[in-house]
């Protein structure tokens, strides 16, 4: 078996070599490559290798699809490239469209989506505790287990921060400060209050900056270009003093106008939907659960997140793209389950096996790349099942307290009472009978396994 630096080094020679990548980033499953010249990768080739799922060439990334293991192939990629690593530049002018700045956006957000998943299922945990009956919402424990939930969401600007610097360049931790200073104690009571705030005659909007994710980007890309003017046109040992003067002008900025600004567009998006939703929920739910499969080849499911994140911060809940998450999670996990039981491609087989589990914990590209897309009636049944499985929570008023939208987390769609909990395991349960029954009837084995 291959290891992590053999497949590394087979999928950096498969690409055109190093000379020809431009940026290379990573999400939960797939390597984002940036080429100079698209032509000199070799797709047949690169599916060839080892632990290597599929390749999608879209919005200017050749994006290679590992799985799970995705971070240590990076990891070697980026010893391989050298000490530019992913920050190489080369490559990176020319006009750029529309889904460049998606999947730009989008890789900023995923490098914190572990950190967002990993206290989100300790508050589906605490969530299951309390519907139990095991913990009372009045003990200390469960206010200590709820703090530690939703600490990824309270600090969402900080993780954002640091994603943004990386991505862009400049220093993170001085990022990190700048972003800081709109979720401070002493802020943060300041813009609650009664009396209006200014600063220099000039009016501050109050508005809570925690859970959110436009403020802190927009603050980080302008702190960027001030470090890089200092930079070109300061000598090296006065770079100390343009620090407290790039904090100064950024952090001035970012209240009076890159805040609120940032704040009110996501807003705004999340408004819409919302309206959407309170006057055909079932629908949103139901094109959700569908569409997963085709937002998630090209990424716009990234984008998406952070208005479900920005719901469970600012309402406690979110109805619009959890409940839709949840059945596509499950559904891909049937497709897969299906495929397993009916094969007897023992490769196939072990492949299915392993990306259902997956797809139920709530990673599901290797049940999308390894299994849905290469048969066509597996995938339908998954965009069939996603829909109507979707409609009945969205009809039914389903939501997620949580951001873990798959079968280990459905503890974190339980509400006031036992009926949201219960309408969720009936609408998943509705999507996983829809989507296994028509993948099973929809597989055909190849003629070696009948044979």
């Amino acid at each position: 078996m291959a290891t992590e630096k053999e497949i590394a080094s087979q999928i950096l020679e498969a690409v055109g070599g190093k000379d020809n990548v431009g940026f290379l980033t990573h999400c939960v499953t797939r390597l984002r490559f940036e080429l100079k010249d698209k032509s000199l990768a070799d797709g047949e080739r690169i599916k060839r290798i080892p632990e290597v799922i599929g390749i999608q060439d879209q919005n200017g990334q050749y994006q290679v699809i590992i799985g799970q293991n995705v971070m240590k192939v990076y990891d070697e990629l980026q010893g391989l490239l050298g000490p530019e690593g992913g920050d190489r530049s080369a490559g990176k002018g020319g006009k750029r469209g529309a889904g460049y700045y998606v999947q730009w956006f989008a890789s900023v957000f995923t490098p914190i989506i572990p950190a967002l998943v990993g206290t989100a299922l300790i508050e589906v945990v605490n969530i299951l505790l309390r519907a139990s009956g095991i913990l009372a919402p009045e003990s200390t424990t469960y206010q200590v287990f709820e703090a530690i939930g939703n600490t990824a969401l309270v600090f969402l600007p900080i993780l954002v921060a640091i994603s943004t610097a990386e991505k862009v360049g400049c220093n993170k931790y001085v990022a990190v400060a700048v972003v800081a200073t709109t979720i401070t104690p002493a802020m943060t009571a300041l813009m609650a209050g009664d009396t209006p705030v200014t600063v220099m005659g000039l009016p501050i909007t109050s508005v809570s900056y925690s859970n959110q994710v436009i403020p802190a980007l927009l603050a980080v890309l302008l702190y960027a270009k001030l470090e890089k003017f200092f930079r070109t046109h300061l000598p090296e040992n006065a770079m100390l003093f343009s620090f407290p003067i790039a904090v100064f002008i950024t952090a001035i900025v970012t209240f009076v106008v890159l805040g609120p600004l940032g704040y009110y567009i996501g807003y705004g998006f999340s408004y819409l939907l919302l309206f959407v939703n309170d006057h055909a929920s079932w629908l949103v739910s139901g094109l959700i659960g569908a569409l997963c499969p085709f937002l998630i080849m090209i990424g716009a499911h990234w984008a998406l997140i952070p208005i479900a994140l920005q719901n469970l911060g600012t309402l406690g809940y979110d109805p619009l793209l959890a409940p839709g998450f949840l059945t596509y999670n499950v559904n891909l996990g049937a497709a897969a389950l299906a495929v397993a039981i009916r094969t007897r491609d023992k490769q196939l087989k072990s492949v299915s096996i392993s990306s259902a589990i997956t797809a139920f914990l709530g990673i599901t590209e290797p049940a999308l790349y390894g299994v849905a897309l290469k048969f066509r009636k597996v995938l339908v049944a998954a965009v069939v099942g996603g829909f109507f499985g979707g409609c009945y929570l969205g009809f039914t008023h389903v939501v997620g307290y949580a951001w873990y939208p798959a079968l280990l987390g459905i503890s974190g769609y339980f509400g006031d009472t036992t009926a949201s909990i219960v309408n969720a395991f009936v609408g998943t349960a509705i999507g996983f009978a829809i989507t296994f029954i028509m993948s099973w009837f929809g597989y055909e084995p190849t003629e070696q396994e009948t044979a």
